[in-house]
């Protein structure tokens, strides 16, 4: 993914997980709240699409079908 989106991203899911009301939604409902760089942004990103990629192809391997 381009640094340049990864930044723009990342600036943008700063600005809302640092929003009093979502912030605290989100800590109600049991998350960690964690706004991070841009670089330890695009590593979550990639790890999370990475895991997504390979539970949705071994799911397809049992025959879960995805429309």
């Amino acid at each position: 993914m381009p640094a340049s989106l990864v930044k723009r991203l990342n600036a943008a899911a700063v600005k809302a997980l640092n929003a009093p009301a979502v912030k605290t939604r989100l800590e109600q409902n049991g998350a960690i709240v964690m706004a991070n760089s841009p670089e330890q942004f695009d590593t979550t990103l990639k790890e999370d699409f990475a895991t997504a990629t390979k539970v949705a192809s071994e799911l397809t391997a049992k025959g879960v079908k995805f429309e």
